[in-house]
């Protein structure tokens, strides 16, 4: 982005306070949740969240490579 912009600083300094806030937002709300749920709940979905990204990448990896390998004629 910064390498079509005019302002690679903007840039940098929007994308930083992003994140930063995006963290912020993540441990509050992190937070306030734990007081509600018991913490195996939340270890739980995180883990199964965690598992099912996992196994999604892996395969998305796999159609990956065909389509390629398809692209490029490749057995």
């Amino acid at each position: 982005m910064s390498g079509t912009s005019n302002k690679p600083l903007a840039v940098f300094l929007g994308s930083s306070t992003a994140l930063v806030l995006a963290s912020l937002i993540g441990a509050l709300a992190g937070g306030s949740i734990s007081n509600f749920v018991p913490e195996i709940i939340l270890k739980s979905i995180a883990s199964l969240t965690f598992f099912i990204l996992g196994i999604r990448i892996f395969i998305n990896s796999f159609i990956s490579n065909e389509a390629y390998n398809k692209e490029r004629n490749i057995n």
